[in-house]
């Protein structure tokens, strides 16, 4: 499942993002994070620090317990 970190601009604004089908959208002057359901986060750049992708690429997601 893909995973990211998103470091604001301030410490206290830091947030983890994940989703089955979860893709970034680099824009201008955004950064927007949708899913096959459409868009679950858009963050202005200039607020943002940094992005990172935490979750082990290509990881398929768990299967469910019975």
């Amino acid at each position: 499942m893909p995973r990211y970190v998103i470091n604001a601009s301030v410490p206290e604004a830091c947030v983890i993002i994940e989703s089955d089908d979860l893709q970034l959208a680099e824009l201008t002057d955004w950064a927007v994070f949708e899913d096959g359901k459409g868009t679950l986060l858009a963050v202005p750049r200039d607020q943002v620090h940094s992005i990172q992708r935490i979750d082990p690429e290509g990881t398929p997601p768990p299967t469910p317990e019975p």
